[in-house]
């Protein structure tokens, strides 16, 4: 009796560990290499850094000497009832004064690979509706630039997430370009790419 149950589960064993059926969504390497890049009026800026998990959470690897963020949130953000996920890039570690920062937040729905068009009223969608927010400091450089289409300013933006990981720890890539009208009522020009971390 015990050879016969020692021969099923080495039975079952076996085949579960077939390699023409893997275990679907396998778990992402640890560290995540992410990256952004942005111009912004022809100023390039950029950020990269390895997440690390800990404790199921994943981190910056080298916040400290590296402030800054590439990743994805599900539910960062509601509109009209539908909850979006969110992009966020931004950094803190810009040369010259210590309180300059870049940080650019896109939101979109459906969670999925595709292409969003985000104008001042695109927030207010029924189908894809999608909102940026937008803040650099970069003195002396430029003033301030702010903007966000749902306080109204004009914005006209193509963003495209062209690979969304189902894993926890995967990628969602995408890239972005278009113009817009900050609170000043000083036109821009944006454009950019992202690897970030679900």
């Amino acid at each position: 009796m015990k050879f016969v149950l020692f021969s099923l589960v080495l039975c079952v064993t076996l085949l579960s560990c077939n390699p023409n059926n893997p275990t679907p969504n396998p778990p992402a390497p640890n560290p995540v290499q992410t990256s952004w890049t942005m111009t912004i009026d022809n100023k390039t800026y950029s950020w990269s850094d390895t997440y690390i998990e800990v404790g199921g959470n994943w981190y910056p690897e080298h916040y400290e000497t590296n402030p800054g963020w590439c990743g994805w949130c599900e539910t960062c953000g509601q509109q009209n009832g539908i909850i979006n996920s969110t992009i966020k890039l931004g950094t803190t570690n810009l040369p010259g004064f210590t309180e300059d920062e870049v940080n650019v937040e896109f939101s979109f729905y459906p969670m999925n690979v595709g292409s969003w068009t985000i104008t001042e009223n695109s927030w207010q969608a029924t189908s894809l509706p999608s909102s940026i927010f937008i803040y650099v400091s970069d003195y002396p450089l430029q003033g301030n630039i702010y903007t966000s289409n749902i306080l109204g300013y004009p914005v006209n933006i193509t963003f495209n997430i062209t690979e969304f990981s189902t894993a926890i720890g995967g990628y969602v890539k995408g890239n972005f370009n278009g113009t817009f009208t900050d609170s000043n009522n000083q036109a821009h020009t944006i454009s950019g790419q992202f690897n970030a971390i679900r």
